[in-house]
């Protein structure tokens, strides 16, 4: 079978609140120095509740399938009503494969509830369900042609790397972006040596700080050991501050343009990595790449919801975006 990209990652069942009393507090506790603060033992009013697809691999796949480009898609689920939910938003969109989904007998479907607050930031309550057991079988992988391979969360299963790796070997035009979860980091700290097998390999600096045990807070040092370690094209994002990254030559600044209105931020990293995917596919430039990627991400955080928003082809007419995203300014370090 052939196809313009494979997205390989996890699905949930999205619960979203928003519009609840809270505190943002200071605490050491977490690497970015802040927490959440919610009345205790308490029951409070939630003005905005939505039930969404998402996870990942879904994330990515619906933006890609919105932009017109054929999607298969590997994720594991359950046969219960999370799961039919997910199945069914998948087959709503075109150009998304359903073929090599995998059905898990005895686990719930991954779900997650989103914490929104006032200025659009989010905190996820996680259960990783079925998700967690997730096997990329390197005979159906091989089974398939594509252009771009998206690696998002892969279980942090050392096997499920290896398969994708053999791929990469077997299909060296292909090119293989990763967006690595918290599992999977862990796995690449004891393996750093697999960082070249990336053509492109996004993280945020949390993530980046784990990998790299560097502090959260020293970006330029976070950002050169990265740099040193993926021979490809590898991108840092930083969340309000924008990106950084590296196309081997050159080292580049990037940020979202400043109209946009933060609604809701979860997905924004998702929606940034199949922007960037499409930008990609389209020109293999990773300047125009990662502006397409910025876009994308200013869409979906506009609304709420981790995919809903993403750019379709008709938006990239408007007068906003045309041009080739030109208001996204690029800035070479």
């Amino acid at each position: 079978m052939n196809c313009d990209s494979i997205v390989i990652g996890t699905a949930t069942f999205d619960t979203f609140l928003k519009g609840f009393k809270y505190e943002i507090i200071n605490s050491n506790v977490y690497a970015n120095g802040k927490a959440l603060a919610i009345a205790y033992g308490s029951k409070e009013k939630v003005e905005i509740i939505d039930h969404q697809a998402g996870g990942g691999a879904v994330n990515i796949a619906l933006c890609l399938a919105r932009l017109r480009l054929k999607t298969n898609i590997i994720i594991r689920i359950c046969k219960d009503y999370e799961g039919d939910f997910i199945l069914n938003t998948l087959k709503s969109q075109g150009n998304i494969f359903t073929n090599y989904i995998q059905f898990d007998r005895n686990i719930k479907t991954a779900s997650s509830c989103v914490l929104v607050t006032g200025d659009g930031e989010r905190t996820i309550l996680s259960y990783k369900g079925c998700g967690q057991n997730l096997v990329i079988d390197s005979k159906i992988l091989n089974k398939i042609k594509t252009h771009m391979l998206v690696a998002s969360t892969i279980a942090g299963n050392s096997t499920n790397f290896q398969a994708i790796f053999e791929y990469k070997k077997q299909h060296p035009e292909t090119i293989l972006i990763a967006n690595p979860g918290v599992a999977d980091i862990e796995i690449l700290r004891k393996h750093k040596e697999w960082l070249h097998y990336y053509d492109v390999f996004i993280v945020n600096q949390e993530e980046a700080t784990y990998l790299s045990d560097i502090d959260y807070k020293k970006v330029k040092e976070l950002f050169t050991w990265l740099d040193k370690y993926v021979e490809g094209i590898c991108i840092m994002t930083m969340g309000a501050d924008g990106l950084i990254f590296s196309d081997r030559n050159n080292i580049y600044t990037a940020k979202n343009s400043e109209d946009v209105v933060v609604v809701d931020s979860t997905g924004a990293g998702d929606a940034f990595v199949s922007g960037f995917t499409a930008g990609y596919y389209q020109k293999h430039d990773p300047i125009y790449a990662v502006k397409f990627g910025l876009a994308n991400s200013s869409q979906v955080i506009e609304k709420i919801g981790a995919n809903i928003g993403s750019l379709s082809l008709a938006d990239l007419k408007l007068e906003r975006w045309k041009n080739d995203f030109e208001i996204i300014q690029v800035n070479k370090i």
